[in-house]
């Protein structure tokens, strides 16, 4: 029986070795090539995925862009529909002129100034002086405030007009924004 034990223990070692051999191919011919082979279409994947990601974010701020030049677009349109050409800047000084006979102020004596040119419009300083009720002078701001052309009011000072009087002596400095007719497009 020591001869069979011995012959059953000789086989088993070798089936063992044979086994541990063969698990030994296995890991190193088979299963560690195909865990680094997964491990590189992993990280691929992920740099596709990141650069999807990437892509989707600049796709919504390429929109976001587009959106806010298409908005600036609008607002530009507008803005030249509304502003006058240089030449209608003096029927635009004349509807100045009648929102101050219209709201009572009197006396309105008007200043232009020197014209300043920029890239694409112009602006033209002009000083309104005149007197009137303070309700007077609230109506022809407010009038010239309204107006569709692009005035801004760069200064106002109001003063009394004597001492008993409730006249008002009232300065106006604006800004008038026309079109710059130099440019070409």
């Amino acid at each position: 029986m020591d001869e069979q034990n011995a012959k059953t223990t000789h086989r088993s070692l070798i089936i063992s070795g044979v086994v541990a051999s063969v698990a030994i191919a296995y890991t190193f011919l088979l299963f560690l090539p195909g865990q680094k082979s997964i491990s590189d279409l992993r990280r691929e994947l992920d740099e596709k995925r990141d650069f999807v990601t990437r892509n989707q974010m600049i796709a919504t701020h390429i929109q976001s862009t587009q959106d806010d030049i298409d908005a600036t677009q609008t607002y530009v349109d507008r803005w030249q529909a509304r502003v006058p050409a240089p030449t209608q800047v003096t029927s635009l000084l004349g509807e100045i002129t009648s929102a101050a006979a219209d709201s009572g102020t009197s006396q309105l004596d008007v200043t232009p100034g020197p014209t300043e040119r920029f890239k694409t419009i112009q602006q033209i300083p002009v000083t309104l002086a005149g007197s009137g009720s303070f309700a007077e002078v609230f109506e022809f701001v407010r009038k010239i405030e309204e107006m569709p052309q692009t005035v801004w009011i760069r200064h106002l000072s109001m003063e009394s007009a004597g001492e008993n009087s409730e006249a008002l002596q009232c300065e106006i400095a604006l800004a008038i924004f026309a079109g710059n007719t130099e440019i070409s497009d």
